[in-house]
């Protein structure tokens, strides 16, 4: 995952244009998507957007958030198997 999947992924939800900075527009792109998506009718799609406006709201913020969360403790692989041996002949 890149540093900016995030935000594609949430100006996507929220139905924004990539080059789209201006608070107010992600703001009224917000309100839409809430109304089509009323969290007691859909709390998926509900959760989606405001997941998204999170994102959209404060970058900078999320940016940090992102770049200072610890990487996973993952052991590394072991070595690879031997190839079988080839008979002389």
């Amino acid at each position: 995952m890149s540093l900016t999947t995030p935000f594609v992924e949430a100006r996507a939800a929220l139905g924004l244009v990539p080059t789209e900075q201006d608070p107010a527009v992600i703001k009224q792109a917000y309100r839409r998507a809430v109304a089509a998506h009323p969290p007691d009718l859909d709390p998926d799609a509900f959760r989606r957007v405001r997941d998204a406006y999170e994102v959209l709201r404060d970058p900078w913020a999320r940016a940090k958030e992102i770049l200072l969360r610890p990487l996973p403790q993952i052991p590394p692989p072991g070595p690879p198997d031997e190839p079988p041996a080839v008979p002389r002949g």
